[in-house]
């Protein structure tokens, strides 16, 4: 696998574009341009994207989710997987949507994207997202966990949770901290599962959920109590 590049600013930065709109390339580039970053390369889709990384080692890759005749999705899944060895694992990934769809963006987080970003795309929003890659590092999971990724249609989510105010407390994102831990499944608008009971608390987390939180998916979030017997525990 390649090393991992170092680049910690805009400046630095080597960033592939993914998308097969030529517009939102161009308007995309305009926006890398401003920042100053050092580097831009484009594929119109994650075939092309794949051949790319094996030769120009990115930084940060901003992807579209519809594609054709490879999408953002399934193109995560083979960078988050290690099908493509070439392609570092943990490179940082920002997708592009045009939309809330609950299944691309459960499916997103299953594969740690790093960030959302919804079409039309605000130069402030996007700008703030860049900077997150370099100061929140993706903590990646072992390759069969992204292998193992599949979709959980609406009708499979657990509508038996119940919120238990000795045990459970609710949190804004705002009020999230790294460690909490999921004491109800996150579900989105339309029912999809986004995080499921137990799950860890982490900074990358938190910064998804708040591009989710921005797009409508979402206002609340159940995490365990601390009691003063769990001082000590992740």
């Amino acid at each position: 696998m390649a090393d991992a590049p170092q680049a910690k600013t805009f400046w630095q930065a080597r960033v592939l574009i993914v998308d097969d709109e030529t517009f939102v390339r161009r308007l995309v580039r305009r926006m890398l341009g401003g920042l100053s970053v050092a580097e831009i390369i484009e594929a119109a889709d994650g075939q092309e994207a794949l051949k790319l990384l094996r030769k120009f080692k990115a930084d940060i890759v901003i992807c579209d989710y519809q594609m054709e005749p490879m999408n953002g999705l399934e193109f995560l899944k083979i960078v988050r997987s290690g099908a493509d060895p070439d392609v570092r694992r943990d490179l940082p990934i920002i997708m592009l949507t045009g939309d809330s769809d609950a299944n691309v963006l459960a499916t997103a987080m299953a594969l740690d994207v790093d960030a959302f970003v919804k079409k039309p795309i605000g130069k402030d929003a996007f700008a703030a997202k860049l900077q997150r890659c370099f100061d929140v590092p993706q903590l990646i999971m072992n390759a069969g966990h992204y292998d193992a990724v599949k979709l959980l249609a609406a009708d499979e989510a657990d509508s038996d949770q119940a919120f238990d105010p000795a045990t459970m407390v609710e949190k804004t994102i705002e009020e999230l901290i790294v460690g909490d831990i999921i004491a109800m499944d996150v579900i989105s608008s339309t029912g999809t599962l986004l995080l499921a009971t137990g799950m860890k608390v982490t900074a990358a987390s938190i910064g998804r959920l708040s591009d989710l939180v921005g797009m409508g998916e979402f206002k609340i979030v159940v995490v365990r109590k601390i009691k003063p017997s769990d001082d000590g525990e992740g």
